[in-house]
């Protein structure tokens, strides 16, 4: 079964692309930061289109979490409850501005804070 991962896909243009894959019956997981938004919508287009819809904690500005992400989706793969990975949408928003800063682990990163009015995983 085709799998694809969307980050940032409970709102905006990432829900419009898991709207379209999900009718396509394609499962999917949902990754950002607050799982407490993206879990509703994961359950309304898992119901409304019978695919498997799981979700992912991913804040993508700090290495750490990604990497905490990488590591729960292996075990995710491995347990099952994800039956592997096909694609990556790569929908997490972000406004580029200021200098760069560095992140705990010495990354590189430019500081990322949301436009008025909008959201980011």
């Amino acid at each position: 079964m085709t799998a694809i991962t969307i980050t940032g896909g409970h709102s905006g243009i990432g829900l419009a692309v898991a709207q379209v894959l999900a009718a396509q019956h394609i499962d999917l997981v949902l990754a950002g930061r607050s799982v407490e938004r993206i879990r509703p919508v994961a359950d309304e287009l898992s119901a409304q289109h019978g695919v498997s819809v799981t979700t992912l904690t991913l804040d993508t500005s700090p290495l750490a979490s990604v990497r905490t992400a990488a590591t729960r989706f292996r075990t995710m793969l491995d347990s099952g409850e994800v039956s592997g990975l096909d694609a990556i949408v790569c929908n997490a928003g972000g406004r580029f501005d200021g200098d760069i800063s560095y992140s705990p682990d010495g990354t590189s990163a430019f500081p990322m804070a949301p436009p008025r009015g909008s959201s980011t995983c």
